[in-house]
C-alpha cells in the first residue's frame, strides 16, 4: 500500500517521497555502497555486477533477502523506489538452471540500474539494451513489483512488467501507487477535474435564482468535495497528484522537504484502520512479526516514510517508532571505499521526544 510522491522547489530541484506499508514489522536497513561494489545479479546463482556509482539502498532484513533493495538514490541523484503491483505483473520467467551472467533478476533490475546510470535516459537505454535478459526465476519471483525512477533534470519513467517485458511508461505526474498499471491511473485524474483549493464562496442555492436562498458554507475545504480519502490505491493516486499540485512551490531545500512529509503524513495508515482476517492455523505457524490487532486480525502499518533531495544527494527518513526526521547525506561517505556500509532504521540514532525547558 505504499504510495510515492515528486515535487520541486523554486530552483526547479527534484524531491521524490514515498511511503512503505506493512502487514509485517520489519526493520528497514539504510545500506550504502561504494563505487565498484560488486552485487548478485539474480536470486539463484553467483553472477555478480560492478556498480559504476555510489549508492545508499533500503531492504527489509528478516522479511526479504539483504541482497534485495526497494528503494534507493546514487551520488549522481537518481532515484528509484519500487512498489507492490499485484494482479498485473506478468514476468519473463525461466528455470533457475537457464539463469546466465548475462541475465539481471526482476527483483534486482533497479539496484542495478540505480548502480550503472547516471540518468533516466540512460535507464531507458539499459532497459532496450538488456531486453529478454531481464528476467524472473520459476516459483522464486512470484512477489509482483513496479519500480519509478526520477532523476534531477525532473526526467520520471515507470517500469511495470506486462506481456513477459519490462515496459518503460513515461510519468508526468511523478506519482505512483499500486495496482491498476500507471495509464489507468493517469486516466483516472479525469473524473476528479472538479476538485480545486479555492473556497466555495456564499451564493445562491440555485445559480440565477434570485428569490432563493443564499447559503455560506459551515467551514473551509468545499472545493475538494469528491477528493477521495480511503487507502485503495486509485484513491492514493488521485490524492497525491492533487496535493503534489496545489502545494505551494517551496523556497528553499528545508521547506521542500518538509512540505514533502507533509504530503505523505496524509497518507499514514491509523494501525487497526486496514485489516486482513487469516486462518488461525498460519497465524499459529506463521514465523514473521506480523502487526496483530486484539482481535486477532492482521493490521497494516505505514512502517517507514522517506524523502530523496536529488540535488543535494540526501536521504531523509522518519519510521511509525519514531517521527523524528533523520538524514543520511552522501558526503559523509569516501565514495571509493572497499566496503558497504549500514544501519537499521529502527535504532535509537536521536530520541522520539525532545523535551523542552520552559
Amino acid at each position: 500500500m505504499c504510495t510515492n510522491i515528486t515535487i520541486k522547489d523554486s530552483n526547479s530541484n527534484v524531491y521524490t517521497g514515498r511511503t512503505n506499508e506493512q502487514w509485517v514489522e520489519a526493520a528497514s536497513e539504510i545500506v550504502f555502497m561504494p563505487r565498484k561494489f560488486k552485487s548478485l545479479r539474480g536470486v539463484v546463482g553467483d553472477h555478480t555486477f560492478e556498480s559504476k556509482y555510489a549508492t545508499l539502498l533500503l531492504n527489509e532484513p528478516g522479511f526479504i533477502p539483504n541482497h534485495i533493495f526497494f528503494d534507493g538514490l546514487n551520488e549522481v541523484g537518481l532515484s528509484f523506489q519500487t512498489l507492490y503491483f499485484p494482479g498485473y505483473a506478468e514476468y519473463n520467467l525461466v528455470n533457475a538452471t537457464d539463469v546466465d551472467a548475462e541475465m539481471v533478476d526482476v527483483y534486482m533490475i533497479a539496484h542495478y540500474l540505480v548502480s550503472v546510470c547516471k540518468t533516466v535516459q540512460d535507464v531507458r537505454n539499459e532497459i532496450n539494451r538488456l531486453g529478454n535478459k531481464i528476467v524472473g526465476v520459476h516459483n522464486i519471483s512470484t512477489e509482483p513489483m513496479h519500480v519509478q525512477f526520477n532523476d534531477p533534470s525532473g526526467d520520471c519513467i515507470v517500469l511495470e512488467p506486462q506481456e513477459g517485458k519490462l515496459k518503460i511508461k513515461e510519468n508526468p505526474k511523478g506519482i505512483l501507487s499500486n495496482s491498476p498499471a500507471l495509464e489507468f491511473h493517469l486516466e483516472n485524474l479525469k473524473t476528479y477535474v472538479n476538485l480545486t483549493p479555492i473556497e466555495g464562496a456564499s451564493d445562491t442555492y440555485f445559480n440565477g435564482n434570485t428569490n432563493a436562498e443564499k447559503l455560506t458554507p459551515h467551514g473551509g475545504g468545499t472545493g475538494l468535495l469528491g477528493l477521495p480519502g480511503d487507502f485503495t490505491p486509485t484513491s492514493r493516486f488521485v490524492r497525491a497528484s492533487f496535493f503534489s499540485e496545489v502545494l505551494e512551490t517551496p523556497k528553499n531545500q528545508e521547506t521542500a522537504v518538509l512540505n514533502a512529509f507533509t504530503i505523505l503524513n496524509s497518507f499514514d495508515i491509523v494501525p487497526g484502520a486496514v485489516r486482513k482476517i487469516y486462518p488461525q492455523e498460519m497465524l499459529d505457524n506463521n514465523k514473521m512479526p506480523l502487526f496483530i490487532t486484539d482481535n486477532n486480525e492482521v493490521t497494516t502499518c505505514s512502517c517507514l516514510t522517506c524523502v530523496k533531495d536529488l540535488t543535494n544527494t540526501r536521504y531523509y527518513y522518519k519510521d511509525h517508532k519514531n517521527q523524528n526526521i533523520r538524514v543520511v547525506d552522501f558526503t559523509q561517505f569516501d565514495l571509493d571505499a572497499t566496503e558497504s556500509k549500514s544501519l537499521l532504521t529502527y535504532d535509537d540514532q536521536v530520541p522520539k521526544f525532545i523535551e523542552v525547558i520552559l
